[in-house]
């Protein structure tokens, strides 16, 4: 075996993409958890998506979360750390070496209410203070947010497991071969420092495909940016121009009706296919990864007796194409690199031969 005549079909990572996806990035980078999380410091890769969408993103009626504990909790007696009481005679203590004690005088109690210093999302209603909480109606109002300039980014562990996910308003455009991109701001529905997506009861997307179609579909609230907080930083945009490149970055243009992806191997857990990329013409950087955009072809034919679900790269500076397989849904996807392609490789759907099934899959990759 070696890096340019492995033994076996080498792994890399697919990351399937929205449509309306116009330009893309990758780079390996440690994911660094909240500090309430228990995860440590995870090597993983981080891939953005950039998008253009007409769609408006719906909004939700009612009180939120952030206006509840502006005009209920901040003037409640519970909003705080801890306070002072007197205790007349009528308390009592168990103490672990003269037991039950009467208690006088001025004492220091912990609040009875999490809200000051953990937020409301971890107080129990009837709160300590009476209140049932935010009322909201859940109606869907008829007011809607712009999606026109989002970017999409998904952190992933070096073997494809998704670690976290987070979304942001940002203009991207193409100028003299260069992707350049504006100043990111905060969009609806996102932590604020960290851009995570806070997904609530809603289905959490696994790839920036689902991410973003989850994410466009739920209607928005205001618990973490107000409608006007959301709309006034799309306004803030700035338009990119020439000193704002993203030498890492790949443009896409258009939605051409072919679903598409970014195969991606960083130079670590992936060395084969990220050496066999690097060499082909994929797009590198300096933080150790290699990365090229593909298009899904079904039903192609790759020899006289396999028919596969393909995704395909345009030429590459190699004068040829490399050819890429995603199987095993039912216990997690794998991928695999193929190889090299003619640029006249037949890729028109085979009606004539079945589909591969997961356990020929097999053969294919070793």
């Amino acid at each position: 075996m070696s890096f340019f005549r492995p033994n076996e079909a080498p792994s890399v990572h697919i990351e399937m993409l929205p449509a309306n996806t116009i330009a893309v990035d990758a780079v390996v980078k440690d994911y660094v958890p909240n500090s309430k999380s228990s995860l440590g410091v995870t090597p993983g890769m981080f891939i953005t998506a950039w998008t253009r969408s007409k769609q408006g993103l719906s909004c939700i009626d009612g009180e939120t979360e952030e206006s509840f504990v502006n005009d209920t909790c901040y003037d409640c007696e519970y909003h705080c750390e801890d306070y002072e009481i007197d205790a007349d005679g009528d308390y009592t203590i168990d103490h672990y070496d003269h037991g039950s004690l009467r208690v006088w005088g001025q004492i220091r109690v912990d609040s009875p209410c999490p809200c000051y210093n953990d937020g409301l999302g971890e107080v129990s209603f009837p709160c300590a203070a009476g209140h049932d909480g935010p009322n909201s109606s859940d109606e869907v109002s008829n007011r809607t947010l712009s999606l026109d300039h989002m970017a999409y980014g998904i952190h992933v562990t070096s073997l494809g497991n998704k670690l976290d996910d987070y979304a942001v308003q940002q203009w991207v455009e193409y100028l003299d071969g260069e992707v350049i991109v504006g100043e990111p701001e905060r969009s609806i529905n996102t932590f604020d420092g960290r851009n995570n997506i806070c997904w609530g009861s809603n289905d959490e997307g696994e790839n920036l495909l689902e991410i973003e179609s989850l994410y466009k579909s739920a209607p928005s609230n205001e618990d973490l940016l107000s409608f006007d907080g959301h709309d006034d930083n799309r306004y803030d945009l700035s338009e990119p121009e020439e000193g704002d490149e993203l030498p890492s970055a790949i443009w896409l243009g258009e939605y051409n009706h072919r679903p598409r992806a970014l195969v991606c191997a960083n130079a670590t857990e992936y060395a084969n296919a990220y050496i066999l990329l690097a060499t082909s013409g994929a797009k590198t950087n300096d933080t150790g990864i290699a990365y090229v955009p593909v298009m899904l072809y079904q039903n192609v034919a790759i020899d006289d007796d396999t028919v596969l679900d393909v995704w395909v790269t345009d030429e590459m500076p190699i004068g040829k194409r490399l050819m890429f397989f995603m199987y095993g849904q039912d216990e997690g996807f794998r991928s695999i690199y193929l190889g090299q392609i003619d640029n006249d490789f037949n890729l028109e759907p085979c009606k004539s031969q079945q589909q591969l099934s997961s356990e020929q899959a097999e053969l294919v990759s070793s």
